[in-house]
């Protein structure tokens, strides 16, 4: 990641950087992201989900703790576990705006575990018969096959006389930060997810606090109901939402 171990572009004098980031983050957030859905009320019998033993404690070593820590700041359950603390990353070499820094999501650690836990849950409840286009988030495929299909397929049409290819590219612009909670969990609905997942993933994703530090500064909370945070998976150099992933970024 370009300029990545560089730590000068992160460096200000101004003190009212962090809260400005924080504000320029949260952009997304309105009064009116929030609509009035009304999820399936849980039935009297409905059996909440039981986690083994087995699984916290495997999920628990799995912690490196050479990873940089949220606002927890160690492995106990913070009395909020939906806070976070971004880390602005620059996108490229020279920084000209706002909008060249990433805001990465330092996310407390016993939330981090609890999420991969779920996501066995919610993974069991996500059709087979989805789009065989689609490579993002789904077990044993990446980009290289999506890149791989696209050029099979375009060789293969040019091997035909007179024929060309066109392609389209669309970059989705802060796609994470523009999530709208409600029409989300609308849809993980339809493909059939149960109506208490729902009811988790809805409240994860609201009032949210979010802290930006930077420098050693810290800027005041905001609270958000629009987006996911970023997290940023070392072992890969992709950054992905909560519930795919990984490891979090380096200690900073």
């Amino acid at each position: 990641m370009t300029d990545y171990k560089h730590s000068t572009q992160l460096i200000s004098r101004d003190p009212t950087l962090p809260d400005t980031l924080n504000s320029f983050f949260a952009r997304f957030d309105t009064a009116g992201s929030r609509e009035a859905v009304h999820l399936p009320q849980l039935e009297e019998q409905h059996q909440p989900l039981v986690l083994q033993k087995h699984q916290v404690t495997s999920t628990l070593r799995r912690i490196n703790t050479h990873k940089a820590p949220g606002p927890d700041k160690l492995a106990m359950v913070p009395e909020c576990l939906k806070s976070s603390t971004i880390i602005p990353v620059p996108k490229k070499r020279s920084i000209t705006s706002l909008n060249d820094y990433r805001p990465v999501a330092l996310t407390p650690v016993i939330m981090k575990c609890f999420e991969r836990i779920l996501l066995r849950y919610i993974r069991d409840f996500i059709p087979t018969n989805l789009d065989s286009l689609q490579f993002a988030y789904r077990a044993n495929r990446s980009t290289e096959d999506a890149v791989s299909i696209t050029l099979h397929t375009a060789l293969t049409h040019l091997q035909h006389p007179n024929t060309y290819v066109r392609m389209l590219f669309v970059d989705f612009s802060s796609a994470f930060n523009t999530v709208i909670p409600d029409k989300l969990v609308l849809k993980l609905l339809e493909v059939g997810l149960p109506a208490s997942l729902c009811h988790w993933i809805r409240d994860f994703l609201t009032n949210r606090h979010q802290v930006v530090r930077i420098s050693g500064s810290t800027s005041s909370p905001l609270v958000l109901n629009t987006g996911t945070p970023q997290v940023f998976d070392h072992k890969t150099n992709i950054f992905d939402s909560p519930l795919q992933l990984e490891e979090d970024i380096p200690l900073l």
